[in-house]
């Protein structure tokens, strides 16, 4: 990229289409910020929306509406995947600047198969926050926000449902700050496995059966 750009989006554009927009972005930032900026609307989604790649420094940026900016479930940006059991929300894999998600309401189906409303894989810094993730159950499946092998940083977030609310996994670094549940409770409310450590201030996402969980020399922290 030789400056910043805004790649505007609207609910008139399949998940196939924003993806096309996505894949046609320089995958090199060069120390600019790129955004992907939804519009106002509900977004009937059939398939995950995926950042893969992005690099050269910089900000990933990929935002709803910005007055939505409190702990809140009220989003004007609505990105719905429920229409399919077990489809995943936002995918973000190897991203070596700072990405941030802001802003954002995305719905998951979780029934009989897991989904991941947000994953985060290999990412050198995100800042996940203002958002609501939200699946129909709080049982066996899914996860709300994923972290593994990145460092993760969330704040005033809301979560409904999923078999876990914060999934902190594989020597991942993590912050949760100012979180909530609202609604149908997931069934644990962060687990940390594999090595992952978890930092956590002030409110977090009260579960229906375990609040924290860690697993294989993970740590939860206060």
């Amino acid at each position: 990229m030789e400056a910043d750009t805004t790649v505007n989006l609207d609910n008139s554009m399949s998940a196939a289409a924003i993806n096309a927009l996505i894949a046609a972005q320089p995958k090199n930032l060069g120390g600019y910020t790129l955004t992907f900026q939804f519009a106002d609307g509900t977004y009937t989604m059939s398939e995950k929306l995926v950042f893969h790649d992005f690099h050269g420094g910089g900000y990933l940026q990929i935002y709803g509406n910005a007055s939505n900016n409190s702990l809140s479930t009220t989003k004007a940006v609505h990105l719905d995947f429920s229409g399919t059991d077990g489809v995943y929300g936002i995918e973000a894999k190897r991203i070596s600047g700072i990405l941030r998600v802001y802003y954002l309401k995305v719905s998951s189906a979780n029934v009989s198969n897991h989904a991941y409303a947000m994953t985060f894989e290999s990412c050198f810094d995100v800042r996940c926050w203002y958002n609501y993730v939200t699946a129909p159950v709080g049982g066996d499946y899914g996860r709300g926000y994923h972290s593994t092998q990145s460092t993760f940083f969330a704040q005033w977030c809301y979560v409904t449902g999923f078999n876990i609310a914060f999934y902190m996994s594989y020597a991942s670094k993590n912050y949760i700050r100012d979180c909530d549940e609202s609604g149908t409770k997931p069934y644990y409310g962060i687990l940390a496995n594999a090595g992952a450590r978890v930092g956590r201030y002030g409110t977090y996402p009260t579960a229906s059966t375990v609040d924290f969980q860690e697993n294989s020399g993970a740590k939860i922290i206060t």
